[in-house]
């Protein structure tokens, strides 16, 4: 059985496509490095959940401690800057924490974008709305936490978020070590880092 050609040529780097009946056309649109071929036969750019840009903020200080119970910033802080190119855009977060504490305390980690919690649990007795909480179990050794929230800030202009912290009451927890510090090789210092990631609408 034959197939239908097309009766003219189509556009550089074009590409025939069938109509399921042997009949052959040239699809529509113009093929280029940002454009991809859709399942209608037409050249389109790429929709929604482009990685539009990245960045990401990074502590490297081993030296921070807290005994707050409450939400506070850390010093240096850790936090990221990030421009939306577009309204409909939403702010992908990731972050990672290193955390030392006694055998089986609790640290609690939260996001704030600019001064507001988001990304936290729902408000409920005395319990800390968090986004995240690590526990060194049974031993006193650093261990790392990460979590994802997905954002809509619903700007252009520059966006800031952070991670504050807070411990269990009267424990002290750390930053990017463990809870035993002795100098040897069985320890070691650590990183913490947010990352931000703008998904195009």
């Amino acid at each position: 059985a034959d197939f239908t050609l097309p009766t003219a040529d189509g556009s550089a780097k074009s590409a025939l496509i069938t109509d399921g009946s042997k009949v052959l056309s040239f699809a529509t649109g113009t093929p280029s490095a940002s454009n991809f071929l859709r399942g209608d036969g037409t050249w389109a750019a790429a929709g929604g959940g482009k990685v539009l840009q990245v960045v990401q903020g990074t502590v490297l200080d081993d030296t921070q401690s807290t005994t707050s119970a409450s939400f506070v910033d850390m010093s240096p802080s850790l936090t990221a800057t990030i421009t939306p190119a577009a309204t409909a855009s939403k702010i992908l977060i990731n972050f990672v924490v290193t955390t030392g504490a006694n055998e089986g305390w609790h640290a609690y980690y939260r996001i704030l974008r600019g001064a507001t919690p988001i990304g936290v649990g729902v408000a409920n007795g005395s319990r800390k709305q968090a986004t995240m909480e690590v526990s060194t179990g049974a031993i006193a050794i650093a261990d790392p936490g990460t979590m994802n929230y997905l954002d809509s800030p619903s700007t252009t202009s520059a966006t800031v978020y952070k991670i504050q912290w807070a411990t269990e009451s009267a424990g002290t927890i750390y930053l990017n070590r463990s809870h035993t510090w002795t100098d040897n090789s069985n320890f070691m210092t650590g990183i913490s880092t947010i990352t931000l990631m703008e998904i195009g609408a």
